[in-house]
């Protein structure tokens, strides 16, 4: 089976695809983040007030701070950036997963078109890493049963 040029086959079902997964996977960030935090504000008022002496550049005077303080913007970003990240490298993932999936049911249809017009010598034949090849199976089979039926 030859290599197909275009990533977006099914633009309408594959965009649907990449948004569901993208809001799942930011839905799990969120709820991370927010356990996360949560728990490091938890900890912070359970144990004993910690102070510590900083200063924003050499040679200015030392204030005194909570650790929350530190740790909060820390934490932030962290649960940010890592946000983004993972958002990023879902978004691609999916957008070539859902061609191994978006494709077959492409081709699987236009097919079942053939079909309908009666070329009963349609055959379909998927790519090594495409979903769906049991199903390809069976339509074939239908083809050559209604193919024998025809002739």
């Amino acid at each position: 089976m030859e290599k197909r040029k275009k990533y977006v086959v099914d633009k309408d079902f594959q965009i649907k695809m990449v948004k569901r997964v993208i809001l799942l996977v930011m839905g799990g960030i969120i709820l991370s983040g927010i356990l996360s935090y949560s728990i490091a504000i938890y900890r912070e008022k359970k144990s004993e007030i910690q102070l510590y002496g900083t200063t924003d550049r050499y040679g200015d005077d030392v204030r005194i701070v909570k650790r929350q303080e530190i740790v909060k913007p820390i934490i932030l970003k962290a649960i940010i950036i890592s946000g983004i990240a993972s958002i990023i490298i879902v978004g691609i993932f999916m957008i070539f997963y859902s061609h191994r999936i978006a494709g077959p049911v492409y081709r699987l249809r236009k097919s079942m078109e053939k079909v309908a017009e009666g070329d009963y010598s349609v055959r379909i034949t998927f790519r090594k890493k495409d979903e769906f090849k049991e199903l390809a199976e069976a339509f074939n089979k239908m083809v050559e049963k209604l193919e024998g039926g025809v002739k």
